[in-house]
């Protein structure tokens, strides 16, 4: 009983944080760590130039399958992880990151929405967002994952594990 007491009084203090202040959700259980937002990364929004980018240098591939504008915990892991400097600096290192984005606020050009398709039917996300694939560079699936909550220092480590780095 106590316990559900207290889950009531922290949602209702969640809530009203939300409500009157200028903090989203997504920020209320991001990581407390001092992680600082960063420059937006260099998302490509197209697959075959990420391919030969990844070939040519040899990086990985992180496919992030999202619904941008309207899925929560896609909109959360680009809050508490994507925008944050642990995971900037890591992609920049290992990884050719493109978006493979299914919004529904805006129209995608009809190339890039054809190519998402096709892409959510190879990788077999059919639409299961968020879902982050990770490849080799020829865009052979290695691993995948989701949102995890904990922040950008855990989820950092979490794709190095996956991607077998230390």
């Amino acid at each position: 009983m106590k316990l559900l007491g207290l889950f009531i009084f922290i949602t209702a203090g969640v809530s009203l944080a939300v409500y009157f202040g200028n903090i989203s959700k997504a920020e209320v259980f991001s990581e407390v760590n001092g992680t600082e937002r960063v420059e937006a990364l260099n998302w490509s929004t197209n697959f075959e130039e990420s391919l030969a980018e990844a070939k040519e240098s040899g990086k990985f591939m992180l496919l992030f399958f999202t619904g941008s504008d309207w899925c929560p915990p896609c909109i959360a892991l680009d809050r508490e992880v994507l925008s944050k400097k642990p995971f900037h600096d890591f992609a920049k290192e290992h990884l050719i990151l493109v978006k493979v984005d299914e919004p529904e606020g805006y129209i995608l050009e009809e190339a890039v929405r054809l190519q998402n398709e096709r892409l959510n039917v190879i990788y077999r996300v059919f639409f299961s967002y968020p879902t982050v694939v990770l490849t080799d560079s020829e865009g052979m699936e290695i691993a995948r994952t989701s949102y995890r909550m904990g922040g950008a220092n855990r989820y950092v480590r979490h794709l190095k594990s996956l991607l077998g780095l230390k």
